[in-house]
């Protein structure tokens, strides 16, 4: 059990940025054999330790068996798919847990050797603007992605949801993770809607994470700042969103974490709220921001890093190239400039 804890506590570390984290203690109960054993990982003004025992004030509680445990420190815990709150019982802050979770994440050298190879020949990829086209005639679109630049198409998808209104596309599909909160992101998209969301215009054998993206106005940022390792199309289906592009060359300046899997890497800054004061490079960064409308199709390629925000109540759907004979000639064109 110690070994487990020893590991733990080692994979925090590796992944651990200890300017940028809060202070603050979790609290773990372990089971074992029908027992509880505790132990505390603190962290205070950058530095981390952990003993055995109770903590008086916990910022949060995290109750586990062995079998998790090794989860946590293994950093497989799917917090995508999967409702790790209540999947590791956590109580008390939710974000300062989510916080140790993220830092046992390791990179697979896949997604490294990507980011590395956008960063390197980011100069090549930034636009002067963001391409965009008003008539889908003659537009090709593969063509468009092997350029590895940020493009939009106006009016583009042609979905019959894309003319319903907010509140009639909930009368009509009826999502029932919806009405658990104002905003769902990430959703893989329920079968019911499958053939409503066709990627008619480009080969679906191509595409995977088909998702669902639904949110009210009020619920104003939908994703924090982040980057995937995989080119992303986006699709706007009703309302308004705004997104921040930042190219691969602005790394430096919007503190990635170094711990991080999935194929996404978030960063520490966020541009709707950004403390100069802690991370004052921010300023150098070079933002494009783009709003989509109903119909929109943008394209976001791999290793530039964005955020969003919602305009109206909306609803949007995504797909992430990453398999087939397209994908594996375009990441090797990719990772020819990390050589």
């Amino acid at each position: 059990m110690y070994l487990h804890i020893e590991k733990l506590v080692a994979n925090i570390n590796n992944g651990f940025q200890g300017d940028f984290f809060p202070n603050g203690v979790l609290q773990l109960n372990i089971s074992v054999d029908h027992q509880i054993r505790q132990f505390y990982i603190e962290i205070l003004n950058g530095v981390l330790s952990y003993s055995a025992g109770s903590h008086s004030s916990p910022t949060a509680l995290m109750t586990v068996n062995e079998k998790k445990l090794v989860e946590l420190y293994e950093g497989s815990i799917n917090l995508i798919s999967s409702n790790y709150v209540d999947y590791l019982n956590i109580k008390g802050d939710k974000r300062f847990a989510l916080e140790i979770i993220l830092s046992c994440f390791k990179p697979e050298s896949e997604e490294r050797s990507l980011f590395k190879a956008a960063f390197s020949n980011s100069s090549k990829y930034v636009p002067k603007k963001i391409n965009c086209q008003d008539e889908k005639n003659n537009i090709d679109i593969y063509k468009l992605i092997k350029k590895m630049h940020p493009f939009i198409l106006r009016n583009y998808v042609k979905w019959p949801s894309c003319k319903l209104g907010y509140c009639d596309f909930l009368s009509q599909y009826q999502p029932a993770e919806f009405y658990q909160s104002d905003y769902i992101g990430g959703l893989s998209v329920p079968s019911s809607m499958r053939q409503e969301f066709d990627f008619y215009f480009f080969n679906s054998d191509f595409l995977t994470s088909l998702q669902l993206w639904m949110g009210k106005k009020s619920s104003n940022v939908v994703t924090s700042l982040h980057r995937d390792a995989r080119p992303v199309l986006h699709t706007q289906v009703i309302g308004k969103k705004r997104f921040v592009l930042f190219p691969p060359s602005d790394e430096n300046f919007l503190y990635p974490r170094i711990a991080f899997k999935s194929k996404f890497q978030k960063c520490w800054v966020e541009s709707d709220r950004v403390n100069l004061d802690k991370f004052p490079l921010y300023n150098k960064a070079h933002p494009f921001e783009i709003v989509l409308t109903s119909g929109d199709l943008l394209h976001i390629p791999m290793g530039w890093f964005h955020c969003v925000y919602v305009l109206e109540d909306a609803v949007s759907v995504s797909a992430s190239i990453s398999k087939g004979r397209f994908w594996s000639d375009l990441k090797e064109e990719i990772l020819r400039y990390s050589l």
